[in-house]
């Protein structure tokens, strides 16, 4: 990616302060049983009566919000799913290093399948939900999922329509793909035929070849009659660091969508980066990321954008998450949430402050976003800058940053105190960033800012240095494995 301006303070070369090393050595499973015990009686999530069809309210797991608005779960709830979802996933065949594909909207069941996933030493990926049916068998094909988690019947209606490419092999995309042996919905749903009748009559029983399909809720009660605290301490104190959590796919703009490989330490490390620039205390004024910060989830959990900072990040600072019911509704739930934060892409802010009467008016404006919003984060693209000094002019200041997949993903972003208007501020902690002005030909002179140095911006990273130095080790032990069976056959 070219950029045109340079990160607000930032020199060539310049590193950001150090993470402690502690941090590194946290998996995102321990991470959220560490958070979850610190403050039980907490929000944690927050979500929408009337939206979905959920499984989890069918099996008496969660209370039902009401039409329209909205009920809660705390810290204790969601580690109660959790726990139970990893044992019922465990029961459907779910061994660690397994892959999970989730296959829907941003949702709270999102969340307990993707900690609960972690938990059980599973790697997580995800597809959009509406993909067209080559995008969604070759991820498929590619990831090979053990499980495929899904909303709900159009999901399966998706899946259904891949016929033999998601169950067997032969995909083209990848030829020794195994498929899932099981479908598991979060929502409600009647028995399907292709993939198989869900497994009514014995719930303890082996999953069936053919690839049933199970409600979330089924799960939960699988989970429910296995579940032992021991195990599941052993478990995740089994995941380390350097474990892959998560595949995450590119968008496949300029060819193949290709997996991207996320560990645990990445995105912890991503975590703690981020509330390094975004977090506080209780000395701080209240605009910081805390304990006591609501944000709205909008933007697909697909995407390791939200993934971080509307998911890990939030629920790392003990925060609380609410979903909203989707773009359409988005004002509607802010009024409703009244969150402090949120993170979005320029066009959903351009969308927001276009629909206020006069933009120009801070109580206006405020109150058209629920009236407690602190500062929003803005990625996936360039923000205007007028768009932004306006927002900033009226007391909701947009914050934005910088990032790509493989750095899990923040590179950069401005902090609440002080940001600097139409430019991506400074590198977080433990990155450094650099401009190659060899590149500059390629940018239109008319974006040049003064003397700035202009070019393709480059960014290092300790957990790169790590991983690459783990792929170097393997090549090594592969080349002296190699050695080894020649001088064998000498």
């Amino acid at each position: 990616m070219c950029v045109a301006r340079l990160l607000a303070g930032v020199s060539s070369g310049e590193t950001g302060p150090t993470v402690s090393p502690a941090v590194r050595e946290e998996t995102l499973p321990q991470l959220f049983e560490r958070v979850a015990a610190d403050a039980p009686d907490r929000v944690a999530q927050r979500y929408k009566g009337d939206v979905y069809d959920r499984s989890l309210v069918d099996a008496g797991v969660v209370d039902p919000a009401p039409a329209g608005a909205y009920a809660s779960l705390t810290y204790a709830d969601l580690r109660h799913v959790v726990r139970r979802l990893a044992a019922g996933l465990r029961a459907l065949g779910l061994a660690p290093g397994d892959r999970v594909a989730i296959v829907a909207e941003t949702r709270m069941e999102w969340a307990h399948v993707d900690f609960a996933t972690l938990a059980a030493g599973g790697v997580v990926t995800a597809a959009y939900p509406g993909s067209s049916p080559d995008r969604l068998g070759a991820l498929l094909a590619d990831a090979d999922p053990t499980l495929v988690v899904v909303g709900g019947t159009a999901e399966v209606d998706a899946l259904e329509t891949l016929g033999d490419d998601v169950v067997t092999d032969g995909h083209p995309a990848v030829d020794d793909a195994t498929g899932p042996t099981a479908v598991v919905t979060m929502d409600a749903v009647a028995e399907t035929g292709t993939l198989g009748a869900r497994a009514d009559a014995d719930p303890d029983g082996d999953v069936d070849p053919d690839v049933d399909v199970y409600t979330l809720g089924d799960v939960y009660e699988r989970g429910e009659r296995r579940f032992d605290a021991d195990q599941y301490r052993a478990l995740v104190e089994a995941v380390a660091p350097d474990d892959l959590a998560s595949l995450v796919y590119t968008s496949g703009t300029t060819g193949r969508p290709k997996g991207v490989r996320l560990t645990h330490a990445a995105f912890r490390a991503n975590v703690a980066q981020c509330l390094d620039r975004l977090g506080g205390d209780a000395n701080d004024d209240g605009l910081w990321l805390d304990a006591d910060s609501t944000a709205l989830s909008v933007l697909p959990l697909t995407h390791v954008f939200e993934r971080t900072m509307g998911h890990y990040l939030v629920f790392g600072a003990g925060g609380t998450v609410a979903y909203a019911e989707g773009p359409k509704t988005l004002a509607a739930d802010l009024s409703l949430v009244q969150p402090t934060m949120a993170s979005g892409v320029p066009r959903i802010y351009e969308k927001l402050f276009a629909g206020v009467a006069d933009p120009d008016a801070e109580a206006a404006t405020r109150a058209a976003f629920g009236g407690n919003i602190d500062w929003l984060v803005s990625g996936g693209g360039a923000l205007s800058p007028s768009l932004c000094a306006a927002s900033h002019d009226v007391g909701i200041p947009i914050l934005e940053g910088y990032g790509l997949t493989e750095t899990a993903p923040v590179v950069s972003v401005n902090a609440p105190t002080d940001p600097a208007v139409g430019t991506i501020g400074s590198p977080v902690a433990d990155t450094q960033v650099a401009i190659d002005e060899r590149v500059s030909g390629d940018i239109d002179p008319r974006t040049r800012d003064g003397d700035d140095p202009v070019g393709e911006l480059l960014a290092d990273r300790l957990q790169f240095r790590r991983d690459l130095d783990r792929a170097v080790g393997l090549v090594r032990v592969l080349l002296v494995v190699v050695l080894v069976v020649l001088l064998g056959l000498v």
